[in-house]
């Protein structure tokens, strides 16, 4: 079984501090990059997807930052590994 690749070239992998709320679950909460630590203000969209026929999962989570950007989080059930996808500047 192999671990889902994240959706983008671009990512990375991150830590994330996560709050498991009583009915969902992780919802992410900031995100370090290398050593600074990135607050974030909220989660806009939440999806679990799955692959075929490996029945793998992995949530995705768009994020908003404190600047207003707009970020997406994965994480990978299989690995409990966390990517990271932002835009380019």
């Amino acid at each position: 079984m192999t671990a889902l690749e994240p959706a983008g070239s671009t990512a990375e992998p991150v830590r994330v501090e996560s709050y498991a709320g009583g009915r969902a679950e992780e919802a992410p909460r900031a995100v370090w990059v290398g050593d600074e630590r990135v607050a974030l203000v909220r989660v806009v969209e939440t999806r679990l997807e799955e692959s075929h026929p490996e029945r793998l999962r992995r949530w995705r989570f768009v994020v908003e930052t404190l600047e207003g950007e707009r970020w997406v989080l994965t994480r990978d059930e299989a690995t409990a590994t966390w990517w990271l996808e932002r835009p380019t500047r």
